[in-house]
């Protein structure tokens, strides 16, 4: 089995071409996220036939991305891509599926979420609610949520203070399309022991049950964001004599973009971008389609994509971004990650 080895100040990742998980991030020893394989249908993952797994490692060591392809050679036959970037305490990851031989996708099954290693605590938010819910180790398997809405933010933290996270961003609206086409969706969090685990189907089209329904003939996409930090999510303090400027509104909008990117653009040395509060938005236009009207997405995959973009821009300096209330993600280590400036990271490819 080929594999990738990413690996940065605080973690070490493995990207797999085949087998159980699809990728692994360790934070720290005994301590792990791991990202599954997907099924459709009757048909998983688990099945398919290799047949890329590429990486691309930036110039300045800031980044590395890894591509892969796969096909599972039964029923009308799937493709799966996967594109997954790779940054100082962030992976984002984006899902291709498609059915080939003019089939069509019933039941997706996404790539389960796994948290593995003594945990102390669990906080996680559900589309629709303002607050997180939270939960702690028991001797006994714990059904979390069980749901038709989406997990748009799932946090583990281990014995040690180190914190893990997944969450959802710019394609929310897709996680949610299959109720818009008269389908139905499920999402599942349990804990148990040392392990805790986030199902997702996205897309249930039951077409026994509801004949009348039209399964799509399209391919998915589905994206997803990991963040990590090693002991805690302390910030880390901007670098003194840093400026700093503030910018409101959804990070995704053409003219917020515009503001902020002239802006970093405009000097040297280390600038920091302050008063952020990344969250939930409607407007379509910000996905570059006004004429779906509305579209929910959130804005932090945005930021995390800039906080790069900016490091590579600003001469002589960083570029940092600090997340403030009411933000959900304010105190989370994706914000503590995103207010640090990115390190370097080395990747080797890995047999066995």
């Amino acid at each position: 089995m080929q594999q990738i080895r990413i690996a940065g100040a605080d973690f070490d990742a493995r990207v797999f071409s085949r087998g159980k998980f699809a990728l692994t991030i360790e934070p720290v020893p005994g301590f792990t996220l791991s990202l599954g394989r997907i099924a459709c249908g009757d048909f998983g993952e688990m099945s398919a036939l290799p047949k890329k797994l590429r990486r691309h490692d930036s110039g300045d060591g800031l980044s590395v991305s890894v591509d892969t392809a796969s096909q599972i050679p039964f029923g009308c036959e799937y493709e799966v891509k996967r594109s997954i970037d790779f940054s100082d305490g962030f992976a984002r990851v984006t899902t291709d599926i498609a059915a080939l031989n003019h089939g069509r996708i019933a039941v997706l099954e996404q790539e389960p979420v796994l948290f593995t290693g003594p945990w102390r605590r669990l906080e996680y938010l559900i589309r629709g609610e303002t607050a997180l819910r939270s939960a702690g180790p028991a001797p006994d398997r714990q059904l979390l949520y069980s749901g038709p809405e989406p997990v748009v933010l799932l946090r583990c933290h281990a014995d040690d203070g180190t914190a893990a996270e997944f969450l959802l961003g710019s394609d929310l609206w897709r996680h949610c399309a299959a109720r818009r086409l008269g389908g139905d969706a499920r999402f599942e969090l349990v804990a148990e022991a040392d392990t805790v685990s986030l199902e997702r189907v996205p897309l249930i089209f039951d077409t026994a049950l509801r004949p009348e329904i039209e399964v799509p003939k399209r391919p998915w996409r589905f994206s997803q964001t990991f963040a990590w930090r090693r002991g805690g999510a302390a910030v880390t303090p901007a670098p003194a004599g840093a400026e700093s400027f503030t910018a409101a509104g959804c990070m995704l909008a053409a003219a917020v973009r515009r503001q902020i990117r002239s802006r970093i653009r405009s000097g040297e040395g280390d600038l920091r971008l302050t008063g952020v509060t990344p969250g939930s938005c409607t407007d379509a236009a910000h996905l570059e389609r006004p004429g779906q009207g509305e579209l929910e997405h959130c804005d932090l995959d945005e930021l995390v994509a800039l906080r790069l973009w900016g490091c590579r821009q600003r001469r002589g300096g960083s570029f940092t971004i600090e997340i403030a209330d009411p933000s959900p993600f304010a105190g989370s280590a994706a914000a503590a990650n995103l207010a640090s400036p990115p390190r370097p990271l080395t990747a080797q490819e890995v047999q066995g």
